[in-house]
């Protein structure tokens, strides 16, 4: 591989390995986020620092198709030419091998050297360069790409929300495109299904691209038997777990995890798991389970994760008691509108990450 040094001589980008991938085929509804995000784009920044736009939004909400778009737009290549980078960077950030994915590094450089070689080529080069970094979960990334050059802009997609940057918020479909993204897909025509299961199907899907892809491929010429059994147990129905064992016999439970399930009939059992270490919730009908007045013997939980939880207006009051929970996550819960007054009783909590609750006010 020619190395950067070399590149950099000759004044050129040619080679490098990080081209924008292909567009998507099927890619509806995101006529308005491509507008605003163009504009973002193409205006120009009076800041001294180097301009950061960030396309936020949770997991499967399609924030990569809009920004393959965005390159491939003819404003935006005509703007930026040949000089549009985009590198995915992922929760495994390894950055001695993604400096060398970018910049075509020989192996043996460190890190920091690397870097600032990208920053020698943007000061040698003249004309504007675009860096998309794709699914970043950690500021850090953004920092180290962040240099001052005239024309040099850098583009995130993050389920993170950096408020320290120029952010769009991107959001669940609206139900006439998501409507229409899962028809094409699934062609419910070919099997005579009826308008009332596809609604309740993408009702299911939560509006979100990615699911709505995988289910509509996935019922594609199905029979309606089959849609209704995917109806029933992935997500417009909850299912209820019956004859769930004692605490005396989950002694040795030290993790959870509950996908589309009514917490009602079993809370007061989670609540008796005094060795329970990790607690997930994804897309679970929560109710009124943790704000019973039953007593709390979470003595050993660290950590919570609360995910796609429709019916989550505050955060449980009776929760705020874990006085050794380390990590709670909060992603995608639309109806969370406050935490509770007791939240503050979370004396030994080191990371909270509240993501895409777009009610949720904090003062």
């Amino acid at each position: 591989m020619t190395s950067l040094k070399k590149r950099l001589e000759e004044g050129s980008s040619s080679g490098w390995s990080s081209a924008v991938p292909p567009e998507k085929c099927v890619a509806i509804g995101f006529d308005d986020p491509l507008r605003h995000l163009k504009l973002m784009m193409l205006e120009d920044s009076q800041d001294r620092d180097c301009p950061v736009v960030v396309v936020s939004g949770a997991g499967g909400c399609g924030k990569t198709t809009p920004v393959t778009k965005l390159c491939h737009d003819p404003d935006i290549k005509g703007r930026y030419g040949t000089h549009i980078f985009f590198v995915t960077v992922s929760h495994t950030y390894d950055k001695n091998v993604f400096i060398r994915n970018l910049l075509g590094e020989q192996p043996g450089i460190s890190d920091e050297v690397a870097i600032q070689h990208w920053g020698s080529y943007l000061g040698k080069i003249t004309c504007r360069v675009l860096l998309v970094l794709d699914d970043v979960w950690s500021d850090s990334v953004i920092k180290d790409f962040m240099y001052i050059s005239p024309g040099y802009k850098v583009l995130v997609t993050s389920r993170m929300t950096f408020n320290q940057f120029k952010t769009y918020q991107l959001q669940p479909l609206k139900n006439q495109d998501a409507t229409r993204l899962f028809c094409v897909l699934a062609s419910p025509e070919l099997s005579n299904i009826p308008d009332e299961l596809i609604e309740k199907l993408v009702k299911c899907c939560k509006f979100h691209p990615l699911v709505l892809t995988v289910m509509g491929g996935m019922l594609k010429g199905a029979r309606p038997t089959r849609w209704k059994l995917i109806i029933t147990n992935y997500g417009y129905y909850f299912s209820e777990i019956q004859n769930f064992p004692e605490p005396q016999y989950l002694s040795g439970l030290t993790r959870i995890r509950l996908d589309h399930v009514s917490i009602s009939s079993i809370s007061t059992t989670i609540l008796k798991l005094e060795n329970l270490q990790k607690l997930s919730l994804i897309m679970c009908k929560l109710g009124k389970s943790f704000n019973q007045g039953i007593s709390n013997k979470l003595t050993s939980l660290l950590e919570i994760n609360i995910e796609s939880c429709d019916d989550l207006t505050t955060f449980p009051a009776m929760l705020c008691n874990l006085v050794g929970l380390q990590k709670l996550n909060i992603t995608n819960c639309h109806e969370l509108t406050s935490l509770s007054e007791e939240f503050g009783n979370l004396s030994s909590l080191e990371v909270l990450r509240l993501a895409s609750c777009s009610k949720l006010q904090i003062w």
